[in-house]
């Protein structure tokens, strides 16, 4: 056996080394077909994706596929997964199952071919960010066998759990939760919970995201006042001083986003959302997940254009040439040069750069000196962009966490519960994540949030963004009596159609528009 103990960095990039070995190390020996059996108390459906997206990557690298993803989990997290969520996964190929138990609770990760040849990883990690994905979270174990039999033993094991415990994710959904001692069962609290997101303003400040940051010496620390410093317009920090040496492209990210977003328009469809579908907590407005996740994907398509743009910008433009790109030149000439001390022949006024020794930076010639500072500013540039979440937070103030507990958090779930419930009686005017609410809590039961069409009025006729102007009147003359609502991607569409409606005097149909 061979053991990786104690691991809190890499842990995902790692495990995959170590489920993939032997297919590097005896490729010949294996089919081609290969099978992926998760076994994990907790999952979030990005870290399941991200993991398999990687081992995939990997796995066909040696030109093998595979063909059979597994996710055996605790029944629970069914509650937290949406219908989107979970149909999105089938259809990647990756197969979700829900164990009946109190708390089904092992961790294990299994790569294998027809014939049992693979690898076997016991584990303490779960299927999570904290337990897997994130570079920093937990600190977990992980315990490797190549051993055929141990595989097989496994797999049976997984199989008899298929056969007699498990149960389908409808089933989970529409289950009915019986009150204990007059009181709501905590899988029910748990559920209801889950069924929406919290969302609220990030504020993601770009230039923090690109800084470099200098560690100062005592030297520098008394001298940090003088005019010298002053002009090179650096950033006081405790013992640190910091400079963004993208400005110019942090200003066009900022123009960028602006011209693609209205302001004021997001802001009238964040007041619209939040009377219609929020529920004012402690963590910000609770939205149903059929609303949450209609508007996380309205503007898809432009976050993946704004992604382009700033990976285009940050990296295509200004690091493509390495040492010699201007950027580098720049850094090196008008700062760290003078930091160093090597323009008035005096002690260094920093410590480190971003974590590199000045001792050992200035043992360097010219040219490797420059290579560092290259690799320095190209490092904080890829953390940037591979950080799915703060660009998402850079280009869209509107953001959607999750429910942010397990079940074992049983108090903080009855506190958020009540606190949401007491929310709804406060409230003078129902809307309609109210009334799903106070249906769920009636019926005990969740199944008002599993279809989106619970959320949409049935007296209106919403026109999806995309219809041609003769396919809007044909619609508009079918519903003359009832109230139209135009469903827009950007607010020229919605002008656009707001002039067609005039143009044939439909005046009165003109309503406010929401984004869905």
């Amino acid at each position: 056996m061979k053991g990786n103990f104690l691991k809190s960095k890499s842990k995902k990039e790692d495990l995959i080394k170590d489920l993939t070995d032997q297919l590097r190390l005896s490729r010949s020996s294996f089919d081609v077909d290969l099978n992926l059996a998760i076994v994990t108390c907790y999952v979030t459906i990005d870290s399941i994706e991200s993991f398999v997206k990687d081992i995939k990557t990997e796995i066909n690298s040696l030109n093998l596929e595979l063909i059979s993803i597994r996710v055996f989990c605790d029944r629970t997290e069914a509650l937290k997964i949406s219908e989107k969520e979970y149909n999105d996964l089938k259809n990647q190929g990756i197969e979700l199952l829900f164990v009946e138990s109190k708390l089904f609770h092992p961790k294990a990760y299994c790569l294998y071919d027809k014939n049992n040849n693979g690898c076997l990883c016991t584990s303490s990690a779960n299927l999570t960010k904290a337990g897997l994905t994130n570079q920093s979270g937990n600190i977990e174990m992980f315990l490797n066998t190549y051993e055929k039999d141990v595989i097989q033993n496994f797999l049976d094991d997984l199989d008899d759990l298929k056969r007699l415990r498990i149960l389908s994710y409808d089933k989970c959904k529409s289950f009915k939760f019986e009150e204990e001692d007059g009181v709501d069962n905590i899988n029910f609290m748990y559920a209801l919970l889950n069924c929406g997101k919290f969302m609220y303003n990030w504020e993601v400040n770009l230039e923090q995201e690109l800084r470099i940051i200098y560690n100062l010496t005592d030297l520098g620390k008394e001298a940090i006042r003088s005019p010298e410093f002053t002009q090179r317009s650096f950033k006081e920090l405790a013992k640190t001083i910091s400079k963004n040496y993208f400005k110019e492209e942090s200003d066009k990210i900022k123009n960028f986003i602006e011209n693609q977003q209205d302001s004021n328009e997001e802001e009238n469809f964040q007041a619209l959302v939040n009377k219609n579908y929020g529920i004012e907590t402690h963590f910000g407005y609770w939205i149903p997940k059929p609303v949450s996740e209609a508007i996380e994907n309205r503007d898809r398509a432009k976050f993946n254009q704004f992604k382009a743009y700033i990976k285009d910008l940050l990296l295509g433009r200004k690091l493509q040439e390495k040492t010699d790109s201007t950027i580098v030149q720049k850094m090196y000439d008008d700062d760290v040069k003078w930091l160093i001390g090597e323009n008035k022949d005096q002690q260094p006024y920093i410590k480190t750069i971003k974590g590199i020794s000045i001792k050992d930076f200035l043992g360097l010639n010219e040219e490797k000196r420059k290579q560092k500072l290259y690799e320095v500013l190209k490092e904080r540039v890829d953390t940037l962009l591979k950080n799915e979440i703060k660009l998402k937070r850079l280009y869209n103030k509107i953001n959607f966490i999750s429910f942010p507990y397990s079940t074992e958090f049983e108090d903080e779930i009855k506190e958020v519960y009540e606190h949401l419930l007491e929310t709804i009686e406060s409230r003078k005017n129902n809307n309609k994540a109210i009334k799903a609410v106070k249906d769920a809590v009636s019926h005990k039961s969740i199944q008002p949030f599993y279809d989106f069409n619970y959320f949409i009025e049935s007296e209106n006729r919403y026109i999806p963004a995309g219809t041609d102007e003769k396919q809007l009147i044909e619609i508009i003359e079918a519903y003359q009596k009832r109230k139209v609502i135009i469903d827009s991607n950007s607010h020229a569409a919605y002008k656009q159609w707001k002039y067609i409606l005039r143009n044939h005097e439909y005046k009165f149909l003109i309503k406010h528009h929401i984004i869905f």
